[in-house]
């Protein structure tokens, strides 16, 4: 198990820091990966590649964490408008500046003054 450690670590978590471009980050999944393995050894299953193994339980806890992340960072940014006070009525307001921008920059639209809506095009 140490000599697998040994091996692993640091292309396990030089991995982890180019995937998560954080080095705290890095070291969790790092951890966790490690957790992971020790815990699958734990199990007594015959392992074909242990190379391939370690890959496989680093991607998809990758991947895990990953969607966890996003769920997360998308669920608080949602969280923190609404407590900031931004009210159902603003965020009509940029979801239709962003939307007519998108038709703007693909030629569908006349450029648009937004400063009616109270406020200006470059939000």
């Amino acid at each position: 198990m140490d000599k697998i450690y040994d091996e692993y670590y640091y292309k396990i978590y030089n991995w982890a820091v180019k995937k998560t471009h954080h080095k705290e980050d890095a070291e969790d999944l790092t951890n966790s990966i490690f957790l992971a393995i020790f815990e699958y050894f734990n199990k007594n299953i015959k392992i074909e590649k242990i190379e391939n193994l370690i890959w496989k339980i680093a991607y998809n806890l990758w991947c895990t964490k990953a969607k966890t992340y996003i769920k997360e960072k998308n669920n608080t940014s949602l969280d923190e408008k609404y407590e900031l006070g931004y009210e159902k009525e603003i965020l009509d307001k940029i979801i239709y500046k962003e939307i007519i921008n998108n038709l703007d920059n693909i030629g569908l639209t006349a450029k648009r003054d937004f400063s009616n809506l109270g406020f200006n095009r470059d939000i």
